[in-house]
């Protein structure tokens, strides 16, 4: 993860050629979590020059960057609100919240959910990462990992198989797109089948 994630950093700064000394480079790694990921809000102060993705798909990951407002005395401060299905394929709701503040605050980063905790680490992206958010330090990185929300336990207290579960939380998730007003496959196969009658 480290190798990829400071790889994205060296060509962000080379691509836009930014100052980034108190910005937050943040990841959103949901390669374990149990659905879809989708936006509903993005609080910043300063600016965000690559944006938070409005759908991250599970299985992969998300990236973006919130820059320091310049010229100013201030650090960056932000937060991206994502809802998902948790593996009971119930509709939860989570807040990632960075900052990486000039003078004498300490870095912060956090998650309202135990169930995407939060790595991190500052000035060199190479640096390993550390369940604590280093209070020194700028840039500011921030990783929010989801857990293992594969398998779930059934009525019987046997374990549905992660295919099983996949396939209804995806089912379950589309349709909160649908009621979002969000892009779904489900609904453009069920238009292309209307049309082959």
């Amino acid at each position: 993860m480290s190798q990829s994630f400071s790889t994205w950093v060296s060509g962000i700064e080379n691509s836009l050629g930014l100052p980034l000394d108190f910005s937050c480079y943040v990841m959103i790694d949901n390669t374990r979590g149990a659905s879809d990921l989708l936006l509903t809000a993005a609080a910043n102060h300063g600016w965000y020059v690559v944006s938070p993705p409005s759908w991250i798909r599970r299985g992969t990951v998300g990236r973006f960057i919130l820059q320091d407002p310049k010229p100013s005395i201030f650090g960056s401060e932000g937060s991206a609100t994502y809802t998902y299905c948790d593996a009971s394929l119930a509709m939860q709701t989570v807040v990632f919240s960075y900052e990486c503040p000039t003078g004498f605050t300490d870095n912060r980063a956090a998650s309202s959910q135990a169930d995407w905790p939060c790595v991190a680490k500052s000035g060199d992206p190479n640096g390993p990462w550390s369940g604590q958010v280093p209070g020194a330090g700028h840039p500011l990185y921030a990783a929010y990992v989801a857990g293992d929300g594969s398998r779930t336990k059934g009525s019987a207290g046997k374990s549905l198989g992660p295919v099983k579960t996949r396939v209804t939380t995806l089912r379950t998730c589309a349709a909160a797109r649908m009621r979002a007003g969000a892009p779904s496959r489900l609904r453009r196969r069920s238009r292309r089948s209307r049309a082959a009658r």
